[in-house]
């Protein structure tokens, strides 16, 4: 019987008290069990000589410590979250290793250890022996989930032609086990495995930054079910690519639940990236992706994603929990932001601002990092809007830099093309619970126009005729090459699809599955293309 629970023992205890750590150093959780209890002990380690040790990755959830546990012979309060994580069967079989869990082993009340540790982060996650993610308890057939995703990672021959760039074809392994299901069970396991990847886990910025940082040493846990991550995000993404072929996930929370599954591949495709870039990401991009994750604290935007940047870049940016109002966020974010200009003086962070609010306060260059509506960096400049940036001016691409305390932005251009009209309509999708060939009336007649208006803006006739180039302009150019497959033949595939919903009357032409697949991902880069956005610009001209 676990002692942590017995009232009278945290009536009798001294509460726990945190001694300062050492420079260099970080605390870990040691476990002991006897038949009557289970206690713990904290003990600072030097961190090159931390020695094998588990990372934990999870969500805090309410940040008021309900529970306690015995850490020293002393009382020590923790979060809710924290004693299911200790208590849990996982937890009790895996006690070789001592726990590296941010919520015990720094001090929560001392803002200069919180920054030190914060700085320590990249080599707390890559120097662990193991990283466990922490889902939190069994519930809502997520045991089946979990089975189901684990026998799907087994189909090597899919995953690998996703390596590889391929296509999925309609006879692969894995769509053959999803169709040897009856319709009951698929729509059980479609359900179960909408409510994993419902779990906070996949949107938090925190967990999205230990996630890469853990790579291929991380353990997805959730119950008494456990498998490897990169496993689980490549069983995740298979489901995700077979929609085009029937099978697809059931979320309570549509919205929440799309996002998920995009969080997913974007950590494994990123974790891979970090495999090659073994200097650091770029920070602009992550702060894109950290402006869309959920966090308590604002800071913790750019804080929480600081362990993934180079370290040359990291080191200029101050970390500071002391001071927490407006002025101070601002100030953080345009420091955050120069940092980034002075690191690599390419424009690239200027593409963010046309889907950021803006706020008092900020240089007009300077996009509002805690917005949430922060244009996604998927791709570098080479390539966007059919322009091969590489050949500009002898290879260079402008640069740009910001004197010392000043906040003006100073750079050089150079004239491409000039924008002749802002288009009125968007991309829509607005039922995330369907899939590609059943959209609604609304977003079939909206999509219909926005091709329309484009089509009038090049002043073409039929929006069928509307240019490769133009099509990788609204797809952002970030498009898979094909085998075969048109991107006009790709377009006109979706336009029967939507035609056909607003008139049923209206025939879709079988196609061949290549045809389709190629459909289905010019369709979902035009709404990441338009997502959060709600006008398009068009260029005058295409080349």
């Amino acid at each position: 019987m676990p002692c942590l629970n017995l009232s009278s023992l945290r009536k009798s205890r001294a509460q726990y008290n945190y001694s300062p750590l050492p420079e260099r150093y970080i605390r870990l959780l040691y476990v002991s069990s006897n038949p009557v209890c289970t206690t713990y002990t904290l003990k600072a380690v030097k961190l090159r000589d931390a020695g094998s040790y588990t990372a934990l990755s999870y969500v805090w959830g309410s940040s008021e410590r309900t529970h306690s546990i015995i850490c020293d012979g002393k009382t020590l309060q923790v979060t809710r979250s924290v004693f299911e994580l200790l208590t849990s069967d996982h937890a009790k079989s895996n006690k070789d290793w001592p726990y590296w869990i941010d919520a015990i082993c720094i001090n929560q009340n001392d803002n200069e250890e919180k920054a030190d540790q914060i700085r320590k982060m990249h080599q707390i996650f890559t120097s662990a022996e193991k990283v466990t993610v922490w889902l939190g308890q069994t519930d809502q057939n997520s045991d089946l989930a979990m089975d189901k995703l684990l026998a799907l990672s087994f189909c090597s021959r899919d995953l690998e032609a996703y390596e590889n760039g391929r296509e999925l074809t309609s006879d692969s392994q894995g769509l053959g086990y999803l169709r040897g299901l009856n319709g009951d069970e698929q729509e059980k396991i479609a359900r179960a495995l909408g409510s994993l990847c419902c779990r906070p886990w996949f949107l938090r910025v925190w967990t999205f930054q230990e996630i890469i940082l853990a790579g291929r040493r991380a353990f997805l846990t959730c119950g008494s079910r456990s498998m490897r991550w990169y496993e689980f995000a490549e069983a995740t993404r298979f489901v995700a690519r077979a929609t085009v072929h029937g099978f697809s996930f059931v979320f309570e929370n549509a919205s929440v639940g799309m996002h998920s599954v995009e969080s997913i591949q974007e950590m494994l495709l990123l974790s891979r990236l970090r495999e090659r870039e073994r200097n650091g990401l770029h920070l602009p991009q992550l702060l894109g992706v950290a402006s869309r994750k959920s966090t308590t604290n604002p800071l913790d935007r750019v804080y929480g994603v600081l362990g993934l940047a180079p370290p040359a870049l990291r080191s200029r940016i101050r970390i500071n929990y002391g001071d927490e109002s407006e002025a101070a966020k601002q100030q953080l974010n345009i420091e955050c932001l120069k940092a980034c200009i002075k690191h690599d003086p390419e424009l690239s962070l200027l593409y963010m601002v046309s889907g950021s609010e803006p706020q008092a306060g900020l240089p007009s260059w300077c996009p509002n990092l805690y917005s949430g509506k922060l244009r996604t960096l998927a791709m570098g400049l080479q390539g966007r809007a059919g322009i091969s940036s590489r050949s500009v001016v002898n290879g260079q691409l402008p640069k740009a830099s910001c004197q010392a305390n000043s906040n003006l932005l100073r750079a050089h251009g150079y004239n491409l093309d000039t924008v002749g009209t802002v288009a009125r309509t968007t991309y829509h999708w607005s039922d995330f619970a369907q899939n590609l060939e059943k959209p609604t009336v609304d977003d079939a007649k909206g999509n219909l126009a926005w091709l329309q208006e484009v089509s009038a803006l090049l002043k073409q006739h039929e929006h069928t005729d509307i240019p490769v180039s133009t099509i990788l302009t609204l797809a952002e150019g970030d498009l898979p090459a094909f085998k075969d497959v048109s991107l006009q033949e790709a377009l006109k595939h979706n336009i029967e699809i939507w035609q056909h919903s607003i008139d049923p009357d209206h025939p879709v032409p079988q196609i061949e599955e290549r045809v389709r697949t190629a459909a289905f991902v010019l369709h979902s880069r035009f709404l990441t293309n338009c997502h959060h956005r709600k006008v398009r610009f068009v260029r005058a001209k295409v080349h």
